[in-house]
């Protein structure tokens, strides 16, 4: 009997735990493609570090590309639904999100996104969706009191894609602005209208452009902007490639985004595993971190009880803070706040003083 006992003690020592599978969805190979693998690194970092310092289980990272298409994304979706995972950090686009988000509720697989900020993907109640990010009807709020009280734009021209995120935060910063949009352009993802672009700053000399969409068109809309037309747009254009692309041009560029990392105290284990493993700190590479570690956290503290459930009823640490939800999945607390360009990098705007 002793003898046994040793035997199997040996065998429960050495047998492998089958690896806890979390998937990353984003787009990575179409026109937000570097926001998509900065998302993918951000998983990869969390997911690496955990592994390097326990015991078993590993995690494993099942990476999908949705193409940036919401037809994909639901295909994507479908495939992962049969497959064995504790939770989805993704997808990417507001659009892509609201498709898949329905086949995720179904299979009981939790989604935190980092990065839509479509309100509608909130308002369906889908209770195993959440963000870790802010909505676009605070963000175009946010650039609509920025105009108004410190850039004081009287004749504003407004370019949109045609994504759920272009048209809705269009939308907000519209409603708040009023009567001072003069006119306003929609153009499908990745087929800026250039030349009707050029024609309508002709004829209606606007002293701002707001743009809402992701950072390619928006690096293609600033290269034909005339100098002394303001340029202001939301969180789509926040990566080192719209730098890239528009080298000096960006300079004095303001955009809306959230809280800057590097200055936040909650920040600093972060940005230091980040800068030993060589990981570019983009926008939402820390949102995508935080997701990954709230759904570890969630996995080992919830002990059995529905995963989703214990999401939405507890707190967690982040990189960005503490990390709570609302009912509807939204962040407590995700303030928006102004950005711009200065000497080549993203830098938080203060008011200047006279």
């Amino acid at each position: 009997m002793k003898n046994l006992l040793i035997l199997l003690t040996i065998i429960t020592a050495t047998c492998v735990q089958p690896p806890v599978k979390i998937a990353v969805v984003a787009d990575l190979s179409g026109t937000g493609q570097d926001l998509g693998w900065s998302i993918v690194r951000g998983v990869e970092l969390a997911i690496d570090e955990y592994n390097e310092h326990s015991m078993a289980p590993d995690f494993q990272i099942l990476i999908r590309d949705d193409h940036g298409d919401s037809v994909m994304a639901k295909r994507v979706a479908q495939e992962l639904a049969r497959k064995d995972i504790i939770g989805v950090i993704g997808h990417m686009n507001s659009h892509c999100s609201m498709a898949a988000a329905p086949i995720y509720h179904q299979a009981r697989i939790p989604m935190i996104t980092p990065s839509s900020t479509a309100p509608i993907l909130t308002e369906k109640g889908y209770d195993n969706v959440f963000r870790i990010c802010g909505r676009d009807d605070l963000q175009g709020r946010v650039a609509a009191l920025f105009v108004r009280e410190s850039l004081r734009s009287k004749r504003i021209l407004l370019i949109a894609d045609n994504s759920i995120y272009g048209r809705g935060l269009a939308d907000a910063f519209e409603e708040e602005m009023g009567n001072n949009t003069i006119k306003r352009i929609n153009f499908d993802v990745g087929a800026l209208p250039v030349e009707k672009v050029r024609a309508t700053i002709l004829l209606t000399l606007p002293d701002l452009v707001y743009f809402s969409g992701l950072y390619q068109d928006g690096a293609r809309l600033l290269k034909i902007l005339p100098e002394g037309v303001t340029f202001l747009a939301g969180d789509g254009v926040a990566t080192d490639e719209f730098l890239k692309l528009t080298g000096k041009r960006a300079e004095g560029i303001f955009f809306t985004f959230g809280l800057p990392i590097h200055q936040l105290g909650s920040a600093v284990h972060f940005l230091r595993v980040a800068h030993e493993k060589k990981i570019r700190v983009e926008p939402y590479t820390c949102n995508a971190y935080d997701a990954t570690n709230l759904l570890i956290d969630a996995y080992f503290r919830a002990r059995g009880k529905d995963l989703v459930w214990f999401i939405k009823n507890n707190k967690f640490d982040g990189a960005i803070g503490i990390i709570q939800f609302n009912k509807k999945g939204d962040l407590l607390g995700s303030p928006f706040m102004v950005w711009t360009v200065k000497n080549g990098t993203f830098t938080p705007w203060t008011k200047e003083v006279d």
